[in-house]
């Protein structure tokens, strides 16, 4: 192996050979992608959004166990999801609706939230925004209220398979 290059296969641990295979940084086989330049890198969304399962607060683990498993009206929802450069709390693909529980940091970002709401909304998503002390007063009529919202919304349609003949 030449001088800056890298290993992509090991020979094995009991051989003296070097790599197999070697690349040059600079001539990686697969075209790379470029991310819109406010998207952050999927891996960093990803764990951040596992931080956020792991440190989820009182109004979102009550919501996750009204909604997981199927449990409201049959709909399958996910928590910490990345969709673009943003993570939404809870997110039902089907029916594409996003729900967002608020805690009062989001007051003093209400432009951030509005221009975050829009962006999706131009992706086909409805958001729903709940204030957490609002929803503990009351998460079986906020269930209600968001089962109705599912209900009213079509579930998308994937493509027509084709057939080959």
């Amino acid at each position: 192996a030449g001088e800056g290059s890298y290993p992509l296969l090991p020979r094995g641990e009991d051989r003296d050979e070097g790599p197999l295979i070697t690349a040059k940084p600079d001539t990686h086989p697969l075209p790379q992608h470029t991310p819109h330049p406010q998207t952050p890198p999927m891996n960093t969304l990803i764990d951040r959004a596992r931080k956020l399962r792991r440190s989820a607060t009182d109004a979102e683990q009550t919501l996750w166990e009204l909604v997981r498993d199927r449990r409201l009206g049959g709909h399958k929802f996910r928590r910490q999801v990345a969709i673009g450069p943003y993570i939404v709390d809870f997110l039902c693909r089907e029916r594409q609706l996003i729900l967002e529980l608020d805690g009062s940091q989001h007051q003093d970002q209400t432009t951030y939230d509005a221009k975050r709401t829009a962006w999706l909304n131009t992706k086909g998503h409805e958001v729903i925004r709940l204030w957490n002390n609002e929803f503990l007063q009351d998460p079986q009529a906020a269930g209600e209220y968001i089962l109705a919202k599912l209900e009213a919304r079509p579930p998308i349609t994937s493509p027509p398979k084709h057939r080959w003949r």
